[in-house]
C-alpha cells in the first residue's frame, strides 16, 4: 500500500531486525516530524516545517536553500565550519583512490588555516600558510599568465619586480641574491656572501 514503511523480519519481542531492509514507499509521502518520503525516490530528513534535506536516489544530497554547520547551531554561509578546539586538527582530507597517500588537506595550525597539496611521487608540493613558510615545487609559477616560460622557474607577464630595501642580508650556500639598500644601488650576493654593487653603462 502507498505510504507504507515495511520491515521484512520483527522478533517474537516485538523489536526490528536491522539486518532486513526498510522499505519506504514513495508513491504517497510518509511524513512525521522528522522523516519523509517524497515523490523522487528518496528519503528526505525534514523538521515541522518541511525544512530538510533530501537523500535522493543514487544516493545524491539535496536541499534548495539550506546551510550546513559543523560544531555550530547557526551556520552563516552554505559551509559553516567551527575549530572543535584550539588544537590542530584537519578540517578536510581528500586522498587518493586506493588511500595510500594524502593529495589535498585543510587543517588548522595555531588556530590559523593551512592548506597542502600533495603528490603521490614527491610528497608535499604546494603549501599555504598565512603565518609560516609557503612553497609551491609543482613545475614552473607564472603571475598573470596561465603559460609560464619552460626556460624559467618564474615567469611575471606584467614585467615589474619591486623590491624593497633592506640591508645586506644572510648568505645561502649555493644560492645568490639580488637586493636593494637605502644608498638607491642594486646588489648581487654570491653563495659565500660576497657582496657586489650591479652597475650600469
Amino acid at each position: 500500500m502507498p505510504g507504507n514503511i515495511v520491515r521484512d523480519t520483527i522478533f517474537s519481542g516485538g523489536g526490528v531486525d536491522p539486518s532486513q531492509p526498510l522499505v519506504m514507499d514513495p508513491g504517497v509521502p510518509i511524513e512525521t516530524n522528522k522523516v519523509k518520503a517524497p515523490n523522487d525516490n528518496g528519503v528526505a530528513l525534514v523538521d515541522n516545517a518541511d525544512n530538510g534535506w533530501e537523500i535522493l536516489d543514487g544516493g545524491h544530497l539535496r536541499s534548495a536553500d539550506k546551510f550546513i554547520a559543523i560544531g555550530k547551531d547557526s551556520p552563516g554561509c552554505p559551509v559553516n565550519i567551527k575549530m572543535l578546539s584550539s588544537s590542530d586538527a584537519y578540517l578536510f582530507l581528500l586522498e587518493n583512490f586506493d588511500e595510500e597517500f594524502p593529495i589535498f588537506i585543510l587543517k588548522t595550525v595555531s588556530q590559523r588555516i593551512v592548506q597542502e597539496m600533495y603528490d603521490s611521487a614527491e610528497g608535499l608540493n604546494i603549501k599555504f600558510d598565512p603565518d609560516g613558510d609557503s612553497y609551491f615545487k609543482g613545475g614552473k609559477v607564472g603571475f598573470g599568465t596561465n603559460s609560464p616560460s619552460a626556460n624559467a622557474d618564474i615567469t611575471l607577464e606584467g614585467g615589474v619586480i619591486n623590491l624593497k630595501e633592506t640591508t645586506t642580508p644572510t648568505n645561502d650556500i649555493g644560492y645568490g641574491k639580488v637586493y636593494t639598500k637605502a644608498d638607491n644601488n642594486l646588489y648581487f650576493q654570491d653563495g659565500a656572501g660576497n657582496e657586489r654593487q650591479i652597475s650600469f653603462v
